[in-house]
């Protein structure tokens, strides 16, 4: 079973209660913290400086490729890879561009890495799709993508709504310190919130390997998956606050940023990319709320065909059969929808019904059927 900790509606709430309470003490507590620990360890900061970049190199280089390797079962194919291009030019690209602005002395050698990681992105893609639950990776990667393009744009966006000083930028901090919510519109570079922290709250997403990898599927990978993640973004944080450049609510807001994106594209992705065995019940759910909306006596037969069909298709254990059998109900909509006069509502909703249908049948023509098919919803 996946950990419910790290997925759908409750993980939701539980990060926000967390942010909230945590928001809130650490509003009071940013300057004592900040002129308590600045300085601390400067080596340690200006290490995690560089490595809290890195989540974003790496997560964004791996989903974008695996974005390219599993096409073939994408929705639109030819959008799908001019995405992957995009989303590689521009994460491995922030990268550079980040780390040329904090540390000229490292940017020959990020690029080395970059083309290193991408190599390896593109073995281990090869690899994974060979054995691998690809509706599942997919999934991931939707939530991995968009959390990353949160993790680099987001935060820069809200930096403009806030635009707070850094703290190592005060010459009298108790005379210049101002909280987080205070807007000023003229500071060049804004400390509120940090993408440091947003970035290496990226590392949170190692935790969604399991879903298309069934040996991380153990208790003892969840231990350190979770230490790892934990690790790395905790270190940024106080990394960051160790140079001055952030305060704690920086920080914490920048970890925040990334966690419930997280947590809310995985409660879309399992609405909107449910299974194929999921998939039939919620046509079969829509056909039920048909028979119950529509009053033409015309239909009475159609609906009880139709949910003949469904009934059977839900009981086939063979591909060919189960295909035929949803053609033949797409078959029968285009009958209704050419022979009987519908309202535009009805014609919306068989058209709804319809396409569900088209969209099963593809899934179901898969090579991978098999293994998806039997994959069963954690």
């Amino acid at each position: 079973m996946y950990n419910p900790i790290y997925y759908g509606k409750r993980s939701s709430i539980m990060w926000i209660s967390i942010f909230v309470v945590f928001m809130v003490i650490f509003t009071f507590l940013d300057l004592p913290i900040a002129k308590a620990i600045f300085h601390y360890n400067e080596a340690y900061g200006e290490f995690f400086k560089i490595m809290g970049l890195t989540p974003t190199c790496i997560c964004g280089t791996f989903y974008a490729i695996n974005n390219l390797a599993t096409r073939k079962i994408a929705r639109r194919k030819v959008i799908s890879a001019i995405l992957s291009i995009l989303s590689l030019i521009l994460f491995v690209g922030f990268t550079w561009l980040s780390i040329y602005n904090l540390e000229k002395k490292f940017f020959v050698h990020t690029i080395v890495f970059s083309f290193c990681f991408i190599l390896i992105s593109i073995y281990f893609n090869k690899r994974l799709c060979k054995w691998a639950n690809l509706f599942n990776m997919r999934k991931v990667m939707i939530i991995a993508l968009v959390s990353t393009l949160v993790a680099v744009a987001g935060q820069t966006l809200i930096k403009f709504a806030f635009n707070r000083p850094r703290f190592i930028s005060l010459t009298d901090p108790d005379a210049q310190f101002t909280y987080w919510f205070v807007h000023f519109p003229f500071t060049p570079d804004s400390s509120f919130p940090s993408g440091h922290a947003a970035q290496a709250a990226l590392c949170f997403l190692l935790m969604y390997f399991k879903r298309f990898i069934p040996a991380l599927r153990k208790k003892v990978w969840d231990i350190v998956l979770c230490t790892i993640s934990v690790f790395m973004t905790v270190s940024t944080m106080l990394a960051r606050m160790f140079l001055g450049a952030h305060y704690a609510t920086d920080v914490w807001a920048g970890a925040f940023l990334t966690l419930i994106t997280i947590s809310l594209m995985n409660q879309y992705v399992e609405r909107s990319y449910m299974l194929p065995h999921y998939r039939l019940s919620s046509i079969q759910e829509k056909v039920e709320h048909l028979r119950r909306l529509n009053k033409l006596e015309a239909l009475k037969d159609f609906y009880d065909s139709m949910k003949e069909l469904l009934e059977r298709a839900d009981k086939e254990n063979d591909k060919n059969e189960l295909i035929l059998t949803l053609l033949h109900a797409r078959d029968d909509i285009d009958v209704i929808l050419l022979n009987h006069q519908l309202s535009g509502r009805e014609k919306s909703q068989f058209g709804i019904v319809r396409n569900q249908l088209t969209r099963f049948v593809d899934e179901v023509k898969l090579e991978n059927f098999g293994d998806i098919y039997s994959v069963p919803v954690k």
